[in-house]
């Protein structure tokens, strides 16, 4: 049984001892008023923000909580796949196997991986989505156009990221998006160690299976997101309306049955002509996979 979230907490907050081949890291504190790690929960995993003390860089350090066969070897391919691109929609990371000591409860020490990536200074596209919901036509546009030139990059590149959604892309300072949560990634070379996962329910079609990899995977979740965008961008109360805080605006049941969907009622009308466009892409879509 992998580790709980506390006992990671534990484990981070005593680094110089737990860290077996990371040298002058520091975990960065949530704020000035407690000791407690900054951290960031996800699908069986959680995240902390740390800091190398001698180049003041920050770095991200992924835990597990769910054991996975063949992790260690996914990310080893990955890792030499992605050394052919100095892409900016990825960030620098490595899988450091038997990397961290961690007491569980019986107070028996064990090693467990974790995988260190660049820290990205930015936001989730969620949380830049909920401030941006008045925001000015050129803004979303530009982000609808971001996303699109990602899925021509994902598909040149026989890349199927698996899980696109509003936590799994950072909206840089810089405005640029990039990719984080490379566990269900696809490429030719991982063809033996397929991912386990089948990304947020929210953004996949309601047929995929863990036997289905295509560019559609992608081209569906950057569809929903498309639309979700242009939407709010022509009523900003879409998304308190139908935000959840694990979507956007789409849920799995307007996948489901599109046609009594109130979100797509909503949308329809609009009566704008990209935006029937999209949802008629995706209505198409569902109707088949």
């Amino acid at each position: 049984m992998y580790p709980s979230i506390s006992n990671y907490i534990n484990s981070i907050m005593n680094p110089h001892q737990n860290l077996l081949t990371l040298k002058n890291i520091d975990y960065v504190r949530e704020d000035t008023s407690t000791n407690r790690p900054q951290i960031f929960v996800g699908n069986f995993s959680v995240v902390f923000k740390v800091k190398n003390t001698h180049n003041n860089k920050y770095y991200a350090i992924k835990c597990f909580c769910k054991n996975e066969d063949n992790r260690m070897n996914r990310y080893l391919y990955l890792t030499e796949f992605m050394k052919k691109f100095n892409s900016r929609y990825f960030t620098m990371f490595e899988y450091l196997n038997n990397e961290l000591i961690v007491f569980s409860k019986y107070k028996k020490a064990e090693t467990y991986p974790v995988l260190l990536m660049d820290w990205i200074e930015g936001q989730t596209l969620g949380s830049y989505i909920s401030l941006a919901c008045n925001q000015r036509y050129e803004i979303i546009n530009n982000l609808v156009i971001q996303l699109e030139n990602l899925h021509k990059f994902l598909k040149t590149n026989n890349i199927i990221h698996g899980d696109l959604c509003h936590d799994n892309i950072i909206v840089s300072n810089k405005n640029n998006l990039i990719l984080v949560d490379y566990d269900d990634i696809y490429i030719k070379s991982l063809n033996y160690y397929p991912p386990k996962g089948l990304g947020k329910s929210a953004y996949q079609h309601p047929e995929r299976s863990r036997l289905s990899f295509s560019f559609q995977i992608d081209h569906f979740s950057i569809l929903v997101i498309k639309i979700s965008l242009l939407a709010i961008l022509y009523i900003p109360g879409l998304y308190k309306k139908y935000n959840t805080s694990e979507n956007i605006i789409f849920d799995k049941n307007d996948f489901i049955n599109p046609k009594n969907s109130n979100l797509i009622k909503d949308i329809r009308s609009v009566n704008n002509e990209q935006l029937n466009y999209l949802l008629n892409e995706l209505e198409i879509m569902l109707s088949k996979w």
